[in-house]
């Protein structure tokens, strides 16, 4: 095996063990993981980009398919992402007010005391 081939099988092997480390925690704690479906989609989107990245480098399949499976990858990772971060994102529309900051003060008074 050459170098390539090896790094090839290393970093095949470590997206597989990332996707499955992603979903240890669903099978032996279940009633207690919190944002449990984040994991799932998080996994599930690490194996598939594997599977993609596997299918990729062989040249095994369509570009066609191929692509799709990038895609539907990348779906689920954010997917999982936003179901972490939903709940720190806010889009309200005063959020983006103007604040007046014409107050006197900071160096201008230096002297003053």
């Amino acid at each position: 095996m050459d170098i390539a081939g090896a790094v090839f099988v290393t970093q095949s092997v470590l997206l597989f063990v990332t996707g499955a480390l992603l979903v240890y925690p669903l099978v032996a704690y279940a009633q207690n993981v919190a944002y449990s479906e984040g994991f799932v989609f998080l996994s599930l989107g690490f194996l598939v980009f594997t599977a993609t990245y596997i299918l990729g480098t062989f040249g095994i399949g369509d570009f066609g398919v191929r692509s799709a499976l990038h895609f539907l990858a990348t779906t689920c990772m954010t997917v999982g992402i936003w179901s972490f971060a939903s709940e720190f994102v806010t889009a309200e529309t005063d959020a983006f007010e103007i604040v007046d900051t014409t107050t006197s003060g900071g160096f201008d008074r230096a002297n003053d005391e």
